[in-house]
């Protein structure tokens, strides 16, 4: 194996075991979970469907604790983000398996060549992956590809931290439309 800190190598990547102890990006981690004001009687049942022409409404009735529960959790995504997206040199093609701490629920083995399950891993990643992870699992051109619609698949917090620090995956929506 080489010095790099990425699970995967060449074209077609192998499994790579992730045990607790092997180092922090292996440690067994548990997400962090905000707490959410329960649904008003009488208004919708706290689910409310959203795409880029019809957002979902801002919470305005959040308490003190809350608001700072969602600003801590909004910053736990700007703090992992890449210094710049020519950092993400993830693989492109081929098997990726990711680690217990990324898919700690569900798939955990994605292959790049099926588009559903190539957005699938880029969604996992950007939810649960760690600032070493950004740069082993994405791929800077297929981020900026896969953008326009990854945006819609992923929670507020995610996609407003990437298009605030990276002004081209905001661009790349208004080629898009």
């Amino acid at each position: 194996m080489t010095d790099s800190p990425c699970l995967w190598s060449g074209q077609n990547t192998l499994p790579q075991p992730c045990s607790p102890g092997t180092g922090p990006r292996c440690s067994l981690r548990t997400p962090a979970r905000t707490s959410w004001p329960a649904p008003h009687p009488g208004r919708h049942n706290g689910v409310v469907s959203s795409s880029p022409q019809h957002p979902a409404p801002a919470p305005t009735d959040l308490s003190g604790t809350d608001v700072e529960d969602l600003a801590l959790y909004r910053e736990k995504f700007r703090r992992r983000l890449p210094e710049s997206l020519d950092e993400l040199h993830g693989p492109t093609q081929g098997v990726v398996e990711l680690p217990l701490h990324m898919a700690w629920s569900g798939m955990t083995s994605y292959d790049l060549g099926k588009p559903r399950q190539r957005m699938g891993l880029y969604r996992t990643v950007l939810h649960e992956g760690l600032r070493d992870d950004l740069p082993c699992y994405l791929n800077q051109g297929l981020l900026l590809q896969l953008w326009p619609v990854l945006r819609t698949l992923v929670g507020r917090s995610v996609r407003s931290a990437w298009e605030d620090a990276f002004p081209q995956l905001a661009s790349r929506i208004r080629a898009a439309a």
